[in-house]
């Protein structure tokens, strides 16, 4: 009788459960013209690179909650749409880190490691002074890396950039 009790309650409770384990949708961002300058840049971003899984299909500016319901990113709480973390981690991304990245001005955190990125470091992720971790190790990219970065990215507690085929010094004081 309490086997079938239990089980009685549990089918009750099927469907509360399903909801409260289902992935919560994103709330609505508001458009704002800052917000707008964030989608065009990580659009501009997806646009120059070559997406063999289509990790980045689903990027739709079009929805009411982009760009923070697109995967690999982050938004700040609050509903502001400001994007805080951008993670696109090994997913066999190729071609150039675009420098319509340096419009990021709340990104926190940059992790584009283990994929096959090339070409520079953008001088322009020097402008997204909130940077506190970077992760871009394990690609190809190339050149040196741009020396804003020290002066400007005051925030910088890890800048991982091992196994690419960077140039030039390192300053002893980066992270």
């Amino acid at each position: 009788p309490s086997r079938a009790l239990f089980l009685l309650l549990m089918l009750a409770l099927a469907p509360f459960q399903a909801v409260a384990q289902a992935p919560g949708s994103v709330p609505p961002v508001a458009r704002t013209a800052e917000v707008q300058a964030e989608i065009d840049a990580l659009l501009a971003f997806r646009r120059g690179l070559r997406d063999p899984y289509g990790a980045m299909s689903g990027w739709d500016a079009s929805a009411l909650s982009a760009p923070c319901s697109w995967r690999g990113v982050a938004c700040a709480p609050g509903g502001t749409g400001r994007v805080v973390e951008l993670q696109l981690p090994r997913l066999r991304l190729s071609g150039p880190i675009s420098p319509a990245l340096g419009s990021l001005s709340y990104l926190e955190r940059l992790s584009l490691r283990s994929n096959s990125l090339s070409g520079a470091i953008p001088a322009s992720l020097s402008r997204v002074t909130a940077l506190r971790a970077v992760f871009l190790q394990s690609n190809s990219l190339s050149g040196p890396i741009p020396q804003s970065f020290l002066s400007n990215l005051t925030n910088l507690e890890t800048f991982d950039v091992s196994g690419n085929l960077l140039s030039g010094p390192v300053p002893a004081s980066f992270p």
